[in-house]
């Protein structure tokens, strides 16, 4: 469903149409992908402002888009909206709503039916939705008009939007959703679609994860001896190891028929781990991910070879890029995988990492193409690092980019802000020092950070001093009570609004916005990217710098003295002890001539290079004045 990304498929879909198969070969299964729909209708490069960007994201105004066809008993609040979160949108995109995507949401009605029409909606027993982010309301506003249409057909909905208690309040709530699969469904909905086969009504509400509005109407305490108990609350889970086949043709050929023309390149998506390692241990603080289970478990290394590239030597000649749905990379992978991956040279792979990869650990993703990664870098200090429970430090990080400029990684990242805690100093220290990184690859830009349901900040609030309530725009979507919201959001703010952390990010969130954004459009500029390079030039060792303007002078021996035993992170003392060679007042000169420079991050005392260890370049150039120093 919308506002799913349209050029990927459903890994979910491929998997539960595969066990399907398997459990129950006559039925018959349709997957339809209504976001490629939407995505044509809207125009993809709307489609894509709704689906990607972070304020349409913010704001939920994918959701918002399909209200009225949800809901259409409530009054129309587009001039409300606009007032209420215009500033985030943009006066740009909001002109573009107002010539181009205002009449597409005014014809959404038409458009749902064609879609019913267009597939034989009405002719299915079961109809199912998967929803997580904003796909709830477009999959209400179908389920509705369908429903309207067909009493009879039993409406179906799964995904992360659906764990409890989510899922038990939108079946309480909407007359037209019949059941809600509540966590893994690889098991529950086979489960389900046999007491449907076998016509037992009364086992359809029995199965654990699947909530009704039978079942979610009783309490434990309200259940009499020798009457049905309340099912768990998340699906029983299929062994990871037992690995689901998944087919992607159906989607390949929609999507080739409808936007090759567009450019755009497709691509697809594979599961190797469940749950987190990492989080096993010490969960983030702000994550609020595998809300069911966080235990760690990863398919073992010979199924996985097998079933990777099992997907390369089918789809290698399609896609470009596949990527993986794990939230973190199994550790083990590295020695017992990825170096025994048959990765086709047209092929890049995605994975989630931790920050704190070693070198070596780099180029074995680099040998098996791994070559876009979300290191969940989050913040540039430790302290706050130290807040969110990230088991790294800004050096680590610093590091990380050095090494993606290194090896040619591309990271995805976000910088973080506005935890509880958070010092104002560590604004002003970004202010001073984010220009200084220009040369490395850039955030997507700089969010407060959000409190998501099943998360530490959510699950023990009291402890964090938070008073949590669902963000505001589900006041705009949804026409359900407070108390209702509080179970169905997924997102939350703190009404503490004269917290100290909260009026510090405030006040800095639009200057660090703005370095942040001018940082991103240095990375645009193809063939003119920030650098900060060691070059050999005839024997001397050059500066090229231009991440502010153009630079270029030579390193004295105490200079590349430094810099190499910075390498690594250490304190002033560790570092000049490491060279005894040099007088003392050489040392102090030369550092403050790095620090004058912008070629050292510093923290709390402990320095680091900032220059990535990209090779000593043999360049030759005439006729340039160099600035010795």
């Amino acid at each position: 469903m919308p506002f799913a990304d349209f050029k990927r498929p459903s890994i979910a879909i491929a998997q539960l149409k595969t066990v399907i198969g398997e459990k129950s070969p006559d039925i018959e299964v349709q997957e339809i992908y209504l976001n490629s729909d939407v995505a044509a209708y809207l125009s993809p490069d709307i489609y894509e402002f709704i689906s990607l960007s972070g304020p349409s994201n913010t704001i939920g105004f994918g959701d918002w888009f399909f209200r009225q066809q949800a809901f259409p008993e409530l009054e129309d609040n587009t001039a409300a909206y606009f007032d209420r979160y215009g500033i985030q949108l943009g006066q740009e995109s909001i002109d573009i709503y107002y010539a181009v995507i205002k009449e597409k949401r005014e014809q959404l009605g038409t458009f749902l039916q064609q879609m019913i029409d267009q597939y034989q909606l009405t002719t299915y027993d079961i109809v199912g939705f998967t929803s997580m982010f904003m796909q709830n309301v477009p999959s209400f506003a179908l389920a509705r008009l369908l429903k309207a249409q067909r009493p009879g057909v039993t409406v179906i909905m799964g995904g992360a939007n659906c764990e409890a208690p989510m899922g038990e309040e939108i079946v309480r709530q909407l007359p037209f959703i019949d059941y809600t699969f509540s966590g893994p469904a690889l098991i529950s909905l086979p489960a389900f679609l046999d007491a449907c086969l076998q016509n037992d009504e009364q086992q359809k509400h029995r199965i654990n994860g699947v909530f009704s509005k039978r079942n979610c109407s009783l309490n434990m305490e309200d259940v009499a001896p020798g009457q049905w108990k309340p099912v768990a609350p998340v699906g029983q889970e299929r062994p990871i190891n037992d690995v689901v086949a998944v087919d992607y043709d159906f989607f390949m050929e929609q999507y080739n028929n409808g936007f090759a023309y567009t450019g755009k390149k497709p691509y697809l998506l594979f599961e190797t781990s469940r749950g987190c390692w990492w989080g096993a241990k010490a969960h983030c603080t702000f994550c609020g991910l595998n809300g069911g289970n966080m235990g760690y478990r990863a398919i073992g290394p010979a199924k996985a070879i097998e079933y990777i590239n099992g997907l390369f030597q089918k789809y290698k000649h399609q896609v470009d890029l596949f990527s993986c749905v794990d939230n973190i990379i199994p550790k083990e992978y590295f020695t017992d995988v990825f170096p025994l991956m048959k990765v086709p040279d047209n092929i890049s792979i995605f994975y989630e990492v931790k920050a704190d990869l070693l070198e070596d650990q780099m180029q074995v993703l680099v040998d098996a193409r791994i070559l876009q990664i979300q290191p969940g870098i989050e913040s540039l200090d430790t302290s706050t690092l130290k807040l969110m429970r990230k088991g790294t430090t800004a050096f680590n990080n610093i590091r990380l980019l050095k090494y993606c400029i290194q090896y040619g990684v591309e990271p995805y990242w976000n910088l973080l802000i506005g935890f509880p805690g958070e010092q104002e100093e560590t604004y002003e220290r970004y202010a001073g020092m984010l220009e200084n990184l220009y040369h490395l690859p850039p955030p997507a830009g700089v969010f407060p950070v959000r409190f998501d349901r099943y998360s530490p900040y959510f699950t023990k609030a009291d402890s964090y001093g938070l008073d949590l309530h669902p963000l505001d725009y589900y006041s705009f979507i949804y026409p359900f009570e407070a108390t209702v919201m509080s179970n169905m959001a997924y997102y939350f703010a703190d009404h503490n609004y004269n917290s100290e952390y909260i009026r510090h990010a405030a006040k800095w969130v639009q200057r660090l916005q703005q370095i942040v954004t001018a940082w991103g459009e240095r990375w645009k500029r193809t063939g003119d990217l920030p650098v900060l390079k060691l070059l050999n030039e005839h024997g001397r060792q050059v500066i090229f710098d231009t991440r502010h303007t153009y630079e270029r002078y030579v390193l004295s021996p105490v200079h590349l003295a430094i810099l190499e035993v910075l390498s690594t992170h250490k304190n002033k003392a560790a570092a000049f002890n490491a060279l005894p060679g040099f007088p003392q007042n050489e040392l102090e000169e030369g550092l403050a001539f790095l620090f004058e420079k912008g070629l050292i991050f510093e923290e709390k005392g402990s320095m680091l290079s900032l220059i990535p260890a990209t090779g000593i370049h043999d360049v030759v150039k005439t006729g340039e004045v160099l600035l010795e120093a």
